[in-house]
């Protein structure tokens, strides 16, 4: 638990300062996450779940001028992707510990994705495009739901029986 959430963080921190340059290393950990894990089919469903509703979640808070990216394009930019891809490595690793509350879940989204974005944004070239307040508290409500969402989905691809 303690490397997914060291490795979590050292992607977070590449994808922020370096941008593109780490979606290799960010691909690799994702490679060796799901082949060391017990059931990398439950693993890898989890993954592009939670990788694809995060892009596209962060994709229409794009479109709707919540951020602003230097060269923006028609989705977030791969580094953003990189990071969604990240933090879906640790739902089942570091982030397990929020399983059985959904509380700590609601919570979570609630606090501290507002607070890893508002990090991100200044640390790199993007910005906000409305007004802080708003944007974290439309961060925080959306990460809120999406948190108990993605432990929903866990649970139940862990009683899928093909997973298994």
């Amino acid at each position: 638990m303690v490397f997914n959430w060291m490795l979590f963080n050292l992607m977070w921190l590449g994808c922020v300062k370096y941008g593109n340059n780490v979606a290799p290393f960010v691909l690799v950990w994702a490679i060796v996450h799901l082949w060391m894990s017990s059931k990398p089919w439950q693993q890898l469903a989890l993954v592009s779940f939670v990788t694809f509703v995060g892009i596209f979640v962060d994709t229409v808070l794009m479109h709707a001028g919540f951020f602003q990216f230097p060269n923006q394009g028609e989705i977030i930019p791969l580094w953003l992707a990189m990071m969604w891809l990240s933090f879906a490595l640790t739902i089942n690793g570091c982030l397990s510990l929020l399983t059985r509350s959904k509380v700590l879940q609601w919570i979570f989204g609630m606090v501290f994705a507002p607070l890893a974005y508002w990090g991100g944004i200044s640390m790199s070239d993007a910005s906000f495009g409305q007004p802080f307040w708003l944007t974290l508290m439309v961060i925080g409500a959306l990460w809120s739901i999406l948190m108990l969402l993605f432990f929903e989905v866990n649970e139940r691809l862990k009683k899928v029986e093909s997973f298994a």
